[in-house]
């Protein structure tokens, strides 16, 4: 009886031993899908980050050419004064376009930086 006892006990840490290394195997499995989703999301911020950036760049890019305009139409007061205004008009409206850019990209920089911290912060629970 004792041996037999023994032997259902063995079986039993045996199985207790396979079902705990295929919980890990699946824990790891799922931990690297999160690591994957974690990178992902971090390379698409970083996309995010670099179109910020570049829409950045636009912004001050017409500022100055905005800038360039108005000193041209102080210094050279001419017949094209209301062409001048117009592209004075133009230049503002793409300016205001591209600080509206600017705004939603950083909006969703901070979207997507937060749900990276979301994930990460779910990974560091598990």
């Amino acid at each position: 009886l004792e041996v037999a006892r023994r032997h259902q006990t063995a079986d039993t840490s045996s199985e207790i031993i396979s079902q705990l290394e295929e919980r890990i195997k699946a824990a790891t499995n799922e931990r690297r899908v999160l690591e994957d989703t974690i990178l992902r999301s971090q390379q698409s911020q970083l996309l995010l980050v670099n179109e910020l950036d570049e829409t950045r760049e636009m912004l001050n890019s017409a500022r100055q050419e905005i800038t360039i305009r108005k000193t041209e139409a102080e210094s050279s007061m001419t017949e094209s004064e209301a062409f001048e205004r117009q592209r004075e008009t133009e230049l503002a409206t793409r300016e205001r376009e591209a600080a509206a850019a600017v705004r939603r990209a950083e909006e969703e920089a901070a979207c997507a930086r937060r749900e990276a911290e979301d994930r990460v912060e779910a990974v560091r629970r598990e």
